[in-house]
């Protein structure tokens, strides 16, 4: 691995994509301090009109920049060539604001071909990226301030007996729970410190945290504490947090989009928590257009995916049949639907005094996230989690089927005499007791809720009946004819 080559063409803070040793760095100064300073500040242009910034040696570099100018400072997107001494070294393609990279980008070392595609804050490699290295490794995942942080793959050279690390990260070594592959076929699962296997443990699977999480929910702006409650709970290991919330209640609305219907989506932006990297937005429509604003839009925007979306806090537990008009679930099937992991919490009654609950459930809602259940959401799935009132009687959690077969239907309509004119006559939906329609005698989610259990419900978007196929099939040819 040429960790010198790599560190001879920095430009942003901390551009250390393999391993980010400080010997490494201590040498390197050493022996190159007579040819080169370490002091990060303003290029200018060679046309000496336009301003970028660099971490890196800013007295000896230059650049081309085809891309705005404003205000002296290069501004947009465009590309970049940045040269030291006259000499061509990087050659960068994405957007600066106000003289600094942010966002996707693609970073090519112009001297031996490296290439490193992903996300910048202020001209820093921070998030998802990609580095390629000529030699034959790369890696793909996490990284903070320049360094590996968080979960990500290694892939190593053709010529080393091992072909690649799947696992956390910690300061540009492997640490955390991991797997390493040799090209063999054998595997090693365990803990690693450091960079090295400290303990084997069979089954480990490595569990990814979340780092970008999107919050929404189907009360809209009037429920905006549960949303703020649960982005505080997961900003101390989530690295980017968007709340997307439709403008006014959108309870009982399911999967339904008004981007697909006209086409567009007006959003107002609220607020920016940039120390937590906490963004918060109005959305003109409904929960599953705050999932497709985030995916498609906001995210995208800044060449990054969503690892999760969090669906709630709802009040009152979505049991039974209410799943398939719940707009709180609507947007974790809409979530799944573009194979994003979802999650959506149904718990406390809106009208209590709830401060100390909706408390206990952001800070357990948190742990839920970084629980290995949510890495084992596959595509098409999501989770719903019911959480009963009284959370001083819980009896533990349950993971189990949703009831769906009932007695009776969970409501009724009836038609009260005063709500009847010449034209139209009203029917008004009278709810019954929910415990009162199922069979209770079942292992389903009815059940153990009304025991004071909390429910976690497994649910997939893919309604295909395998099962039932080869029944159906047998009528394919007594089907009619179309008519010419």
């Amino acid at each position: 691995m040429k960790k010198n080559r790599v560190l001879r063409n920095p430009w942003f803070a901390g551009l250390l994509v393999f391993q980010a040793l400080p010997i490494a760095f201590l040498l390197w100064n050493l022996e190159t301090q007579s040819q080169q300073t370490t002091d990060a500040g303003w290029m200018t242009s060679t046309d000496g009109q336009c301003k970028v910034f660099t971490n890196y040696n800013f007295q000896n570099r230059s650049f081309h920049w085809t891309g705005n100018c404003i205000d002296g400072y290069a501004d947009g997107f465009g590309e970049l060539e940045i040269l030291e001494r006259n000499r061509k070294i990087l050659a960068v393609k994405g957007s600066l604001t106000k003289g600094k990279l942010e966002g996707k980008a693609s970073l090519q070392f112009l001297t031996d071909g490296d290439l490193y595609e992903g996300n910048f804050v202020a001209s820093t490699i921070h998030g998802k990226g990609h580095f390629h290295n000529d030699d034959g490794d790369h890696y793909a995942g996490e990284y903070v301030k320049g360094i590996r942080s968080g979960y990500g793959v290694y892939w190593y050279p053709p010529e080393s007996p091992f072909l690649k690390y799947e696992g956390e990260w910690k300061n540009g070594h492997q640490d955390g729970p991991g797997t390493l592959y040799y090209r063999s076929g054998k595997s090693e699962q365990g803990i690693f410190e450091a960079g090295h296997l400290e303990k084997a443990i069979a089954g480990v699977v490595p569990n990814a945290l979340p780092k970008n999480i999107l919050i929404t929910n189907d009360d809209g702006l009037e429920d905006m504490a549960r949303l703020q409650c649960l982005a505080e709970a997961f900003s101390p290991f989530a690295n980017k947090i968007l709340i997307a919330v439709s403008s006014q209640n959108r309870s009982g609305t399911s999967n339904i989009t008004q981007t697909t219907r006209q086409g567009y989506i007006e959003v107002k932006p609220l607020a920016v928590d940039s120390t937590r990297q906490i963004y918060t937005y109005q959305v003109e429509g409904y929960p599953g257009d705050c999932v497709l604003f985030g995916a498609l839009g906001f995210f995208k925007e800044r060449g990054e995916t969503i690892d999760l979306v969090v669906s709630g806090i709802n009040g009152g537990g979505n049991i039974g049949v209410e799943w398939f008009g719940s707009g709180t679930i609507g947007a974790a099937r809409t979530a799944a639907l573009a194979k994003i992991p979802a999650i959506a919490i149904s718990g406390i009654d809106e009208d209590r005094d709830e401060q100390k609950p909706l408390a206990r459930i952001c800070q357990w809602t948190a742990a839920l996230v970084q629980s290995p259940i949510i890495g084992s959401i596959k595509p098409l799935e999501y989770l719903t989690i019911s959480i009963p009132e009284d959370l001083d009687q819980l009896r533990g959690v349950k993971v189990l089927e949703r009831a769906i077969t009932f007695e009776a239907p969970p409501f009724f309509l009836e038609k009260p005499s005063s709500a009847e004119t010449a034209e139209t006559e009203r029917w008004q939906m009278s709810p019954l007791d929910r415990k009162g329609v199922y069979d209770l005698t079942a292992q389903h989610d009815v059940s153990l809720y009304y025991q004071n259990y909390i429910v976690v419900v497994p649910m997939s978007v893919d309604e295909n009946m395998p099962d039932r196929l080869s029944s159906f099939l047998q009528y394919e040819g007594k089907i009619p004819a179309f008519p010419k």
